[in-house]
């Protein structure tokens, strides 16, 4: 008698050029990290989140017709929120973009002054975007250490860096990672922060701090399926958010066996789910291939891995533009 091994579902076959829209509205995703993920320690443990971002917020009206001194570059009427991770205890880290559109994150409700990048020019642009906590070291860094990088395609310019006041307090707990949205159906939240508007893919946590170099080098890592999987490495969640359908967002960062290419099993690990069961709240998948967008918006050969992408037409993008 033999048996037959199912290996693929072909519904979940993830794709090459999805990634999740956001409304800015009550859109949604959201995963559970087991208290082990990140580990509390006396220090606080070092990560890393590095994800391709679109921003596409709303603008304020702007002053066009004043003298050339006087014109106030972009705002948004708001600050809005992009990624969030918090547990019963209290938030850990928040990522979010400010009224004056610089991105920012803050650890621990610990906001270092003065510290973020201004990304008004690349609204409706692909940027990778690449946040590092690095914990005290008992020398200089006193209190931990944060670090945000963005690249546009381009090389990826120095980080900007601040040293943090107060050491983040240890907490050993199930956290919940949110893009999009705060998660004010489970935790007492801010109502200061708006929600996300644009494109997010490509998101993957680390527990470790990656340097400058490691960034780079898993800048333009394949998308798709089991070989994109570091072995041996510290990614500890990996959401592709390129599935095309359905309200689960996979986490790749335990591949689980050798499986069929092209038709995927769906993978253990901390799935992301897509809204909160009103479909409201879903995100919206939509094509937009952010190597492809990258590779066409950009004078430079970043990588082997980009100048080897093929080459395709425009792709229609979050709300029926075209992804720049």
């Amino acid at each position: 008698m033999t048996t037959e091994t199912v290996v693929s579902i072909p519904r979940y076959a993830p794709l090459a050029n999805m990634v999740l829209a956001f409304d800015g509205s009550a859109a949604i995703a959201q995963a559970l990290l087991p208290a082990d993920l990140i580990p509390a320690t006396e220090a606080a443990s070092p990560f890393s989140l590095t994800f391709w971002m679109n921003p596409q917020p709303t603008l304020e009206p702007g002053n066009e017709n004043a003298p050339y001194d006087q014109q106030s570059p972009p705002r948004i009427p708001g600050p809005i929120v992009v990624v969030d991770i918090r547990g019963e205890q209290g938030p850990l880290v928040t990522w979010s973009i400010a009224t004056d559109l610089t991105l920012s994150f803050s650890v621990a409700s610990v906001p270092p002054n003065g510290f973020g990048v201004n990304i008004g020019p690349h609204l409706s642009q692909w940027i990778f975007v690449a946040s590092v906590f690095t914990p005290p070291d008992g020398d200089q860094n006193q209190h931990g250490q944060v670090s945000l990088m963005v690249s546009n395609g381009a090389q990826m310019t120095a980080p900007a860096t601040a040293n943090l006041s107060n050491t983040p307090s240890p907490r050993h707990e199930d956290r919940w990672l949110t893009v999009g949205n705060l998660p004010t159906a489970r935790f007492q939240v801010p109502d200061d922060l708006g929600p996300f508007q644009g494109l997010i893919g490509q998101m993957r946590l680390w527990n470790a701090a990656l340097t400058q170099a490691q960034i780079e080098a898993h800048m333009y890592d394949d998308p798709i399926g089991p070989r994109a999987y570091l072995r041996g490495g510290p990614v500890i969640g990996d959401w592709r958010m390129n599935e095309g359908y359905g309200t689960v967002a996979f986490d790749y960062a335990s591949p689980g066996p050798e499986l069929i290419p092209v038709r995927y099993q769906p993978p253990p690990g901390n799935h992301m789910t897509l809204g909160t069961g009103d479909p409201a709240t879903e995100p919206a998948w939509v094509i937009a291939d952010v190597l492809t967008q990258v590779q066409k918006t950009t004078s430079v050969q970043v990588n082997t891995a980009v100048t080897q992408a093929p080459a395709r037409g425009t792709l229609p993008g979050f709300g029926g533009r075209s992804v720049p």
